[in-house]
């Protein structure tokens, strides 16, 4: 006897499909959620770095401009990646790889004494689970098959 799907999963292939979609449409609504709280957490970090860098003296001026250009450009990736989660081949993964990277360093760097090395590796630590978590969700490992 050849079981149908219908017999294997209950219910209609129109239900299952409904039932599917539903799942993908969650999936990608927490996922686009999770890229908003990046986006936000990375523009208030613009922002404030930018204050940073204008009141800053001039043997940090030129690092503190670096960093919060890197904010900025962080928020736009971030956009990005929300507003088109499989259309950039290779743009999840240097970012994971960028923010594990820097947790690696940060974490390394507190046993240091480092200034802040302890609140950037847990502020890059949560933002590397949100945007492994986005990029599963949202399966942005499919934009390779483009």
């Amino acid at each position: 006897m050849i079981m149908t799907d219908e017999a294997i999963f209950g219910g209609s292939m129109m239900e299952m499909k409904e039932q599917y979609k539903s799942g993908v449409v969650l999936r990608n609504r927490i996922a686009t959620a999770l890229m908003i709280l990046a986006i936000l957490a990375a523009l208030y970090a613009a922002v404030t770095a930018v204050g940073v860098a204008l009141s800053t003296g001039p043997d940090t001026k030129q690092v503190e401009w670096w960093r919060a250009v890197g904010f900025m450009m962080f928020t736009g990736v971030f956009i990005l990646l929300a507003l088109n989660p499989r259309k950039y081949p290779g743009l999840w993964e240097l970012t994971i790889v960028n923010k594990l990277l820097l947790t690696v360093i940060e974490v390394s760097l507190i046993t240091e004494n480092a200034a802040n090395a302890q609140f950037s590796a847990m502020a890059d630590g949560v933002l590397t689970v949100i945007l492994v978590v986005a990029y599963v969700l949202s399966q942005g490992y499919r934009s390779w098959k483009r």
